[in-house]
């Protein structure tokens, strides 16, 4: 009949739009049927989206009508209880759609606010995705910029934790061994400032009284902390440029950073 004809026609509609709007699309990028070297994210839904918003627009918006010999037989049998089921079934997909639009545009304006600035972008990820290793190494990078030792710390755990995540993620080695070795140099000047500083006031100086025994004591302990603070950070360097070296340059993605960064740390 030309009813059944009709629905035929509408499901064979309904699986090419699933098969080339949403399949076919998001298929190759999401890595089940080969590795692609990306990671999943929003910028692969986008044209998936669009076959989804038709299949939905499809199951909201009412049928065509019959054709008139099939409607004058079902308003032969019940028309007035038709009648009532289609306005009833056209309200209920009324109010369904503007509660989806309504959801959805509250969701686009909370997620808007996550998109102000990298802080707030990286923050909404890790929410999301804690155990993402792209996300964590994003993360790290951000966290290095503030530069002070509290901050490479922090990126150093981000860049631990993205390698643990994904062991065969290999960009965490030349973000780890750059941070080391940024650690290392700080921590390294900031001893050897502390040494000059505290040799102006060794003991027994020409044409200068030595200082009393308690501050002199006091100037040992500084140096000898100064020395192990020097030590502890020639050791860290160290270990940063064997990251550099053992991780960094064998990673395609990131060997040619990894040559610039020893080249300038030898």
């Amino acid at each position: 009949s030309g009813a059944d004809d009709d629905g035929g026609a509408r499901a064979r509609w309904r699986r090419g739009v699933v098969v080339g709007l949403i399949v076919a699309p998001f298929g190759p990028a999401s890595t089940g049927l080969f590795y692609v070297g990306t990671y999943i994210g929003e910028r692969l839904l986008y044209l998936p989206s669009v076959g989804f918003c038709l299949l939905l627009a499809d199951a909201l918006v009412p049928p065509a009508p019959a054709s008139p010999s099939a409607a004058a037989a079902a308003a032969a049998a019940a028309a007035a209880l038709a009648h009532t089921g289609r306005r009833r079934a056209s309200a209920a997909r009324t109010l369904a759609l503007l509660l989806i639009l309504c959801a959805y545009a509250a969701r686009t304006v909370a997620r808007n606010r996550d998109w102000r600035d990298e802080p707030r972008l990286f923050a909404a990820a890790l929410r999301v995705c804690p155990r993402s290793a792209k996300t964590l190494l994003n993360s790290g990078v951000l966290a290095r910029r503030g530069a002070t030792a509290a901050d490479l710390d922090a990126a150093l755990d981000f860049f631990e934790r993205a390698r643990g995540v994904d062991p065969n993620y290999c960009e965490p080695s030349y973000w780890i061994g750059l941070t080391l070795a940024d650690k290392g140099r700080a921590v390294g000047l900031a001893a050897a400032r502390a040494l000059s500083a505290l040799k102006q006031h060794k003991l027994g100086g020409i044409g200068r009284p030595p200082p009393p025994p308690g501050r002199a004591a006091a100037l040992a302990a500084a140096a000898s902390a100064a020395s192990a603070a020097a030590a502890a950070a020639s050791d860290t360097l160290a270990q940063g440029v064997l990251e550099l070296r053992e991780g960094g340059l064998r990673c395609k993605y990131v060997a040619a950073q990894s040559v610039q960064a020893l080249n300038r740390l030898y």
